[in-house]
């Protein structure tokens, strides 16, 4: 076997010398005397490697081979060469991103060429979308002051050398090997300690893909201390809540389940997490209350814990404030490690300054029927509202009607108490709108779908960005699924 290593910067085209194209070899055959072909190569196989292709195939026997055509074609390259008669295997290195059509033919002393043996590849290239995708071993990074915390993904056979360079506090340059500290079956939650984040911390990755036979060293990646990577479910209580993401915060309030609180890093200036103050309870609620929940699995509940402990060495006043024993935050949880959690117990009772509106005279209209009763103005979640039973999912729009125009700082939104199989109907959000004339409608709120207790009896105070002067509020819920249905029950709707 003999391989050649063809570096595309070298290469020239190469006219061949008394070679004619196939088409004139062939006819100079055709008389009518013996015709003799020139044996065909086979079997050509493409092996994509990094920025080249490794060409094989396979020589059959035949004395009057004087050496091996090669021919590589993208549709930005085009390139001729002539192996050995006795080659088998070529590199072709330096290729740009494309895809490359092979030819691969024995030809003469003569310079006739045999049937032509065909292949195909695509090398891998920094454009490749392999390599534009290829892990960089983190699922999240967040720069808190002078630490660096690294949410590490799964090591893998891939990963060869994962490394960070950054500058220290101390201005020396400095390395941490990323691979050496992964574990190899689970995600991991690292610190670097002493970052210098006014400079650059540069990613470097080398590693392997697919069936390529290079080592791969990938371009570098330099994170990002600005980088604003929230999950999903946190940044949408955050709006909820604030209306805004505000990163100076020093208190901030969590009512509703979170995969993790890992986000709390991103507020540097935190001194005070309060967990579950916003969820009003029904104390005559028979089942017990749901728990907003933070810790999905081990994995996530030990990242919430390492977070928590990761900002109070940022900020050693940081303490937690939790009602009802929200996100399983206990005080032996943080025992020994010097952080404050004050447990507030349940809390049931509205705000002493909650001023809700007396509801004598105002009317509301379901999906645009009248309703006769007032069991969503008692301030009564026993007597309820109920969607009808259906096997397909509906939306539903109650429309409120106060008589006239009222200054209004939000609404109580209550899910009904009940104790039968309608508890499984509560809706999971609420959509409120207001208006002043019944046909112009704004959203009052920080977003649309905001979050409900999903426990029988928990109030919901759904506070506007301002105070509106309307007339008209819209409260929007959606059917749940159970049991082969769809249905929405809902408690009481009362302005304040």
């Amino acid at each position: 076997m003999k391989h050649k290593t063809i570096l595309l910067s070298l290469l020239a085209f190469l006219a061949f010398a008394g070679c004619e194209d196939l088409e004139e070899t062939y006819e100079d055959y055709a008389g009518n005397g013996p015709v003799r072909y020139l044996a065909k190569c086979s079997d050509v196989t493409v092996e994509s490697g990094w920025e080249r292709l490794v060409i094989t195939w396979k020589n059959n026997l035949d004395p009057n081979r004087n050496g091996i055509w090669l021919h590589c074609e993208s549709m930005s390259t085009s390139l001729d060469t002539l192996l050995p008669a006795d080659c088998d295997s070529c590199s072709v290195n330096g290729l740009a991103e494309g895809t490359y059509n092979i030819t691969v033919a024995a030809v003469s002393e003569q310079g006739d060429t045999a049937l032509t043996a065909l292949g195909n590849g695509r090398p891998y290239t920094p454009n490749h979308e392999a390599v534009l995708s290829f892990t960089r071993g983190l699922t999240k990074y967040i720069f808190v002051k002078d630490k660096l915390v690294l949410f590490a993904g799964m090591k893998t056979s891939e990963i060869v050398d994962f490394k960070l360079d950054y500058t220290g506090t101390d201005g020396q340059t400095k390395t941490y090997n990323l691979s050496d500290n992964m574990w190899a079956f689970m995600e991991r939650d690292l610190l670097v300690e002493d970052v210098d984040a006014s400079q650059p911390v540069t990613l470097k990755r080398r590693g392997l893909i697919g069936e390529c036979p290079d080592t791969i060293t990938f371009p570098d990646y330099v994170l990002d201390p600005d980088a604003l990577n929230m999950a999903a479910d946190f940044h949408s209580r955050i709006i909820e809540r604030y209306g805004e993401v505000d990163l100076s915060m020093e208190e901030l309030e969590l009512d509703y389940d979170l995969s993790s609180m890992e986000d709390i890093l991103y507020f540097q200036n935190l001194k005070k997490l309060v967990l579950g103050k916003n969820r009003f309870y029904d104390p005559e609620n028979p089942y017990n209350p749901k728990s907003s929940v933070a810790n999905s699995d081990y994995t996530m509940q030990e990242r919430t814990n390492f977070c928590i402990r990761t900002l109070h060495q940022v900020n050693p006043e940081f303490s937690i404030d939790n009602y009802g024993g929200h996100y399983n935050i206990w005080f032996y949880t943080f025992m020994g490690d010097g952080i404050t959690v004050t447990d507030h117990g349940e809390r049931n009772a509205l705000p002493d300054d909650l001023q809700l509106f007396a509801t004598d005279g105002f009317t509301l209209t379901a999906d645009g029927e009248a309703l006769e009763d007032s069991n969503l103005l008692d301030q009564d979640a026993t007597t309820m509202w109920e969607s009808p039973i259906a096997q397909a999912q509906a939306t539903h729009d109650i429309v409120l009607d106060m008589g006239e125009a009222r200054a209004v700082k939000g609404v109580m939104v209550t899910q009904a108490r009940v104790s039968t199989n309608a508890r499984n109907y509560l809706p999971e959000a609420v959509t409120v709108y207001v208006s002043t004339d019944g046909v112009n409608w704004t959203n009052p709120c920080p977003m649309e779908g905001l979050t409900l207790g999903m426990v029988a009896g928990e109030r919901k105070l759904v506070d506007f960005l301002a105070e509106q002067n309307v007339r008209y509020i819209r409260v929007t819920v959606s059917d749940v699924y159970y049991n082969g249905n769809y249905g929405s029950v809902l408690g009481d709707i009362i302005p304040y």
